[in-house]
């Protein structure tokens, strides 16, 4: 084989190699993230602890309320921090947690097409908060409450058998690009001459994209923010980030460090041994044929 040819396959090789293993990762992430009705529900809730997540969702339900009610736009402080006392609240994220799973479990179903899902239950959270406010609660009309589950209505229609079809395809192609970059990092080391200088560009490559990737994860709600319209979707994604986003940043980490250890094994153990004499003593012991049958069988 041509050593210009040899050259291009073994950097092909590298590059496919560390691309799909980064790729893969991600793509395990995701399809297990937003499709795993268990992980979404506890993603959801373990988002409800954070205080930025707990006032926007808070805000939002006192909005609805004093809509139909003009007059309570004075006690909106008292009504925000009363429901975001109740939404950070465990029982409360519980109850949300296991909502979320049956109604994700419902969406993702064969049965979506013909879906629609409503907020009733929002109007007992509602009335459970200004409970604690008894002045105050007195003055809701108990339409007002209703309101709140009766205004907002989701008919997805056929879009959710889409999100099925994406789903099945995302958690296909993780393992697809897994075993693609192994076979193109075994098939990159089986044709390189230097085998050592094949594994320290794949380890610092994997280690880089990793750490970068890592970075966006754990610092880019900010940016991702500043771009996400309306206002009331930039908090959405501020205050959904650390428990959607930020955990894939750890997985990036470990890819990373992975790097980096492949990068230390190379400098340190490829100068020390040489692989080639090495196989080619291992290959005269298993290809010899043994004198004894036993050993043979063996």
């Amino acid at each position: 084989m041509p050593s210009s040819l040899r050259r291009f396959l073994v950097t092909f090789c590298g590059v496919v190699s560390v691309s799909a293993f980064v790729l893969g990762t991600l793509y395990t992430y995701t399809a297990r993230t937003l499709f795993n009705p268990d992980v979404f529900a506890n993603r959801v809730a373990d988002g409800l602890a954070d205080p930025k997540m707990a006032t926007l969702v808070a805000s939002e339900l006192s909005d609805q309320v004093i809509a139909v009610r003009q007059d309570l736009i004075a006690y909106r402080p008292l009504v925000v921090g009363a429901l975001e006392r109740v939404v950070a609240s465990v029982p409360f994220r519980a109850i949300v947690r296991r909502a979320v799973k049956q109604a994700h479990h419902t969406v993702l179903s064969r049965q979506g097409e013909n879906l629609a899902l409503t907020m009733g239950d929002l109007s007992v959270v509602a009335r459970d908060a200004l409970a604690q406010y008894p002045q105050l609660a007195s003055k809701v009309p108990p339409e007002a409450l209703d309101a709140i589950g009766a205004t907002k209505n989701w008919t997805p229609g056929k879009t959710l058998s889409r999100v099925l079809n994406m789903a099945n395809r995302m958690r296909t192609r993780a393992i697809i690009l897994i075993a693609v970059g192994l076979i193109a990092g075994v098939s990159g080391f089986a044709l390189a001459r230097r085998k050592d200088r094949f594994l320290l560009r794949c380890g610092i490559s994997l280690a880089v994209v990793a750490l970068l990737i890592g970075i966006a994860a754990q610092f880019g709600a900010p940016g991702v923010a500043a771009v996400v319209k309306p206002r009331f979707a930039s908090d959405l994604v501020r205050g959904l980030w650390p428990a959607f986003v930020i955990p894939l940043a750890l997985r990036m980490w470990i890819l990373g460090a992975i790097g980096l250890t492949l990068v230390a094994g190379v400098t340190s153990t490829f100068r020390r041994v040489d692989l080639v004499a090495s196989g080619a003593a291992i290959w005269r012991v298993l290809a010899g044929r043994p004198r004894r049958v036993s050993v043979g069988l063996l």
